[in-house]
């Protein structure tokens, strides 16, 4: 599972990087960059608080029973303030990302992102760097599509076993009574 998962991300993060620097400069190039992005946020606050609501209401109006408590000896985490979390996510240079964990997706996206709106500003020189990445991003989607087809049914097969183990653990019985 973990080799299946470590191939996707190995195929994902250039894709996103690619793909994000295409998709900013073609914005740029079209002038909604700030409409897209303010329909981004938009929509995620506009679905974001009707999706709380209903969770709430359903909690409410379902009235779930208590969760058993599983008596184990945990030490407590600790809570991230948002400047920590920051820091963590974006490390210390533009180039850790690209050697990150798999959590580097932000990283890279971002990256991806201030490169793409700052290919704009001398297209004589830019363009071979926009024409790499175009073609770069067509390479690794097409890379991506193979990974999927092929490794469709490996995925599939992981995840019922790991359903299956989940079904007979012991922890997860107790939810059952």
């Amino acid at each position: 599972v973990l080799l299946m998962q470590n191939i996707a991300v190995y195929a994902l993060l250039p894709l996103v990087f690619f793909a994000v620097i295409i998709a900013a400069d073609e914005l740029r190039d079209d002038r909604k960059v700030v409409s897209v992005m303010g329909h981004g946020i938009l929509w995620t606050l506009g679905l974001s608080l009707p999706a709380a609501i209903v969770g709430a209401l359903a909690v409410l109006g379902l009235e779930p029973q208590r969760i058993p408590p599983i008596l184990q000896e945990s030490r407590a985490l600790e809570q991230p303030d948002l400047w920590r979390a920051l820091t963590n996510t974006f490390g210390r240079n533009f180039f850790e990302g690209f050697i990150g964990a798999p959590q580097a997706l932000v990283p890279i996206a971002v990256a991806g992102l201030v490169i793409g709106l700052t290919l704009r500003f001398d297209r004589e020189i830019t363009e071979p760097f926009r024409m790499v990445a175009d073609s770069a991003n067509r390479i690794f989607y097409r890379i991506n599509s193979v990974l999927v087809d092929f490794l469709a049914l490996p995925i599939l097969a992981a995840t019922m076993l790991l359903v299956l183990q989940t079904r007979t653990a012991v922890d997860v019985m107790l939810f059952g009574q």
